[in-house]
């Protein structure tokens, strides 16, 4: 987990940045849609955004009433999650917290809804990952879980302005 970690502590400052870009946009507004129903309005209700990294979803959730604790193992994905998190005033319904989701250390049943988006390709073993998600959450409750595919995580890799090397780095991803 520290060669992850230290890849996304380095790619923190620009992070956001490829959210920018006309695909993801249109990925966002189509995956809050089907996303957004899940998410509990109560003001007691905990969610738990697993590799949440900047807050990209922590933030919409909590804007639609409930608590977020949102976990991730980098500490500087996790300080650009607090400055946005500051900047919206979201401070007392979003804890940020540094850790690892397979083994998130909260009691059985903590969680009104679990959101896992685009992190469990960064373990070997998902299914370690996948039960203890599912080990926080109440019975009954959504547990929303999405992957990236070698498309989306092209485009992540040619963020910002397209050069040669990193084009031909997208496709060997794309093929491989």
């Amino acid at each position: 987990m520290a060669e992850i970690e230290a890849y996304y502590d380095k790619k923190s400052e620009s992070y956001d940045s490829i959210f920018a870009a006309l695909y993801f946009r249109v990925y966002d507004a189509v995956t809050w849609r089907y996303l957004e129903p899940y998410v509990p309005a109560a003001s007691d209700a905990v969610v738990l955004d697993a590799g949440g990294g900047t807050a990209r979803w922590a933030i919409r959730m909590a804007e639609k009433g409930c608590k977020v604790v949102l976990m991730d193992s980098s500490e500087k994905m996790l300080n650009a999650a607090a400055r946005k998190v500051k900047a919206k005033g979201l401070q007392h319904r979003i804890t940020l917290q540094k850790g690892d989701i397979a083994t998130i250390g909260y009691a059985d049943e903590t969680f009104d809804m679990v959101l896992c988006e685009h992190a469990l390709f960064l373990f070997k073993e998902a299914d370690v990952a996948i039960r203890e998600l599912k080990r926080v959450l109440k019975k009954n409750e959504a547990l929303v879980i999405s992957t990236q595919n070698r498309y989306v995580q092209a485009l992540s890799s040619i963020a910002g302005k397209p050069r040669v090397d990193n084009v031909e780095r997208a496709f060997k991803v794309l093929v491989n």
